[in-house]
C-alpha cells in the first residue's frame, strides 16, 4: 500500500523579538499563521519555501538564510500531512501582503505576545523556537 503524504513548509521569519504573521479568514473565523504552502513537484523545501514566501510577501529569503527548525506530523481524517518550519532572520524587501485575495494582513507581531487567533501548528511551531523542540504530531 502506498501512503501519499503532503508536504507543506513555513516560514518563521523573526526581527527584533516579533515574528512576521498572516491574518486570514477562515469559516470558523479570523487565524493569524505563518507564511508558507505546499511543495510542489521537483521542488525541494526550501525551493518551495522561497517561492511561496516571495509570491505571499514580496520578500526574497535566500537558501542560506533557512534554517530547519521544527516539524509537525499531522493526521487529518482523508489526509496526511508533513509541516517543515523554518527560521530566518535574514532576508531582503520590506513584506507587504502580495495576496490581498488570500489574507487580510500581514504584520509583524511581539514573540511574547502573539494573537490570541493563532493557529495551532503556528503557535506549537513558534513555541518550539522557546522550548527547543524539533517535532510534534498532531492529530494522531
Amino acid at each position: 500500500m502506498i501512503i501519499m503524504i503532503d508536504a507543506i513548509v513555513w516560514l518563521m521569519l523573526v526581527h527584533d523579538n516579533k515574528i512576521l504573521l498572516q491574518k486570514r479568514v477562515l469559516e470558523s473565523g479570523l487565524e493569524y499563521g505563518l507564511i508558507g504552502g505546499h511543495v510542489e513537484q521537483n521542488e525541494s523545501l526550501k525551493q518551495a519555501l522561497i517561492r511561496e514566501v516571495l509570491e505571499e510577501s514580496g520578500i526574497a529569503v535566500k537558501d542560506s538564510d533557512l534554517s530547519f527548525q521544527y516539524l509537525i506530523d499531522r493526521k487529518l481524517d482523508n489526509s496526511h500531512k508533513v509541516h517543515f518550519f523554518f527560521y530566518a532572520n535574514t532576508w531582503e524587501g520590506r513584506p507587504y501582503n502580495k495576496e490581498s485575495d488570500k489574507h487580510m494582513d500581514i504584520s509583524w507581531h511581539p514573540l511574547n505576545e502573539l494573537p490570541q487567533e493563532l493557529g495551532p501548528l503556528s503557535k506549537l511551531a513558534i513555541q518550539s523556537l522557546i522550548n527547543h523542540h524539533s517535532f510534534s504530531e498532531y492529530g494522531w
